[in-house]
């Protein structure tokens, strides 16, 4: 794959996909955190549980700990 000219290995591909992955969970905990849930998914308990709970499963296993707690008291 070429991304601005630059031919990416499947590693480079995959490095970048996870940065870009990691950029977006930090921005949802942001949103989150400031305008709730309901920000995200309005009316929709379930998908916004399921957020928050993939959410906690993301900074447990990049050791992100105080997020999880904050992330787990909504």
């Amino acid at each position: 794959m070429y991304m601005n000219g630059k031919e990416l290995s499947l590693e480079e591909l995959e490095q970048f996909t996870h940065k870009l992955l990691v950029c977006l969970i930090d921005d949802m905990y942001s949103t989150v955190i400031n305008e709730g849930p309901g920000a995200v998914f309005p009316d929709d308990m379930v998908q916004q549980r399921k957020l928050i709970n993939k959410m906690i499963e993301h900074y447990v296993e990049s050791e992100q700990y105080e997020r999880c707690a904050v992330l787990s008291k909504l």
